[in-house]
C-alpha cells in the first residue's frame, strides 16, 4: 500500500486523538523491527567483510608460497646446470659482465 493511500485511510478513520493510538503503536513497532533487521544486516556485511578480508590474506600467503617455491626450484636447477658444466657457467657469467659493462658505457 502507498504511502499516500495509507495516510488517506489512517486520516478517514481519525475521529479524535484517541483513535490514533493502534496505528501509532503499529508504527512503533514496525520501527523497531525495521531497526532490529537494519542491526542484523549491518553486522552480516561486517562478518562478511572479515571472512572476505582473511581469504584475501590467506590468498596472498598462498601465491608468496608458491612464487618461493617457484625460485627455489629455478634455483636448485640453476645449481644443478652450473654443477653439470662449469666452465660454460663462468663463460655464460663473464659474457654477461661484460654486455651489461658495455651498456652502462653507452
Amino acid at each position: 500500500m502507498s504511502v499516500t493511500k495509507m495516510k488517506d485511510k489512517v486520516m478517514s478513520e481519525v475521529k479524535d486523538e484517541k483513535s490514533l493510538d493502534p496505528y501509532l503503536s503499529e508504527l512503533s513497532s514496525d520501527v523497531s523491527s525495521l531497526r532490529d533487521d537494519f542491526a542484523k544486516l549491518v553486522s552480516h556485511i561486517g562478518d562478511l567483510a572479515s571472512a572476505s578480508s582473511e581469504n584475501v590474506g590467506e590468498k596472498g600467503e598462498q601465491l608468496f608460497n608458491h612464487a618461493r617455491e617457484g625460485v627455489e626450484t629455478a634455483s636448485e636447477d640453476v645449481k644443478g646446470r652450473v654443477r653439470q658444466r662449469p666452465l660454460t657457467a663462468i663463460a655464460l657469467a663473464a659474457g654477461a659482465g661484460a654486455l651489461i659493462a658495455a651498456l652502462s658505457r653507452k
